[in-house]
């Protein structure tokens, strides 16, 4: 850890660092990598997915999910 002379944080490497406890400022080139302050979506730059909405996407894959196991089980039957 590197300390100025006043005992006072000293950003190394975009990193801030502090005493044990105290309080860490985020430096501008963190928040900027995704850090502590980025959104969980991804910013109003993301595309929205294939349908308009994550909900009707995760719906898809769960039908086709549930279809291909369908499929499988009545193939399995089929030529059993």
């Amino acid at each position: 850890m590197w300390m100025h002379w006043a005992g006072q944080a000293v950003e190394r490497r975009g990193v801030a660092v502090s005493e044990p406890g105290g309080r860490r400022a985020m430096s501008p080139a963190a928040s900027d990598h995704g850090g502590a302050g980025a959104s969980a979506a991804g910013g109003p730059d993301e595309p929205p997915p294939v349908l308009g909405r994550w909900s009707r996407l995760y719906a898809l894959v769960a039908f086709e999910l549930v279809a291909i196991i369908l499929a499988l089980y009545w193939l399995t039957r089929r030529f059993d």
